[in-house]
């Protein structure tokens, strides 16, 4: 019964800090998603607002958006856009930045283009890109950003990853804490038990001692009678 007792005090330990265990890293993994979603979210639109500057579809200057477009943009992350007629044919103009790192060859990004044009969303993936589109309906053209999605997913993947050996190895050590908290815990039980199994063979054998007592008197009485 005891050993029973003390398994449950372990399992209820266990139980309880491991859903704080998960809800805490799973804050962690929720808060870098969304970080690296927001910067995919910026570098995209600091792409589309530049290559609109430089098609002519917005006033303001290209130059000033790359000084002045909030944060700065990874460069671990590889950037183009295009603009597209109304038949998703890619335009001449395009801006590609860091294209050192990772380079589109024009048929890809070609087929990237037909795909991004006829996806119903005006953000979402393609392949390993991230993608986001602006349709200007006066001039029947499509300004198409694209950044490599391989940063954002390494991120979320090492997140993922360091969390998950932590948790695992934080379960490690809470059992072994559980077992040396379920022992002081059940402690005081066992004394009490082991007092009152004490008490009840004592007072068993008080009780016994008179009766056995008084028989064998009673079994003298009947042999003098005899």
């Amino acid at each position: 019964m005891l050993k029973k007792l003390q398994q449950k005090l372990i399992l209820i330990i266990m139980c309880l800090v491991g859903v704080v265990l998960l809800v805490s890293f799973g804050m962690v993994v929720a808060t870098t998603y969304h970080r690296e979603m927001q910067e995919v979210s910026h570098t995209l639109n600091r792409a589309l607002r530049i290559m609109e500057s430089k098609a002519g579809l917005i006033t303001r200057s290209y130059d000033a958006l790359f000084n002045n477009g909030g944060s700065s943009q990874n460069e671990n992350q590889t950037t183009y856009a295009n603009v597209l007629d109304e038949d998703g044919n890619t335009m001449g103009s395009s801006y590609d930045s860091y294209s050192g790192q990772t380079t589109l060859s024009s048929t890809e990004l070609e087929h990237m283009n037909k795909k991004a044009f006829a996806a119903a969303a005006s953000t979402g993936r393609i392949d390993d890109m991230y993608y986001k589109k602006e349709t200007f309906f006066g001039k029947n053209l499509t300004v198409v950003a694209y950044t490599n999605a391989y940063p954002t997913r390494s991120a979320i993947l090492s997140t993922v990853t360091w969390c998950a050996t932590l948790f695992c190895g934080s379960m490690v050590v809470l059992f072994l804490i559980s077992c040396v908290l379920a022992k002081l815990a059940v402690r005081p039980v066992q004394k009490a038990w082991t007092q009152q199994q004490q008490f009840l063979a004592d007072a068993s054998h008080e009780l016994k001692t008179p009766r056995s007592e008084e028989h064998t008197s009673e079994l003298q009485s009947r042999s003098a009678i005899s």
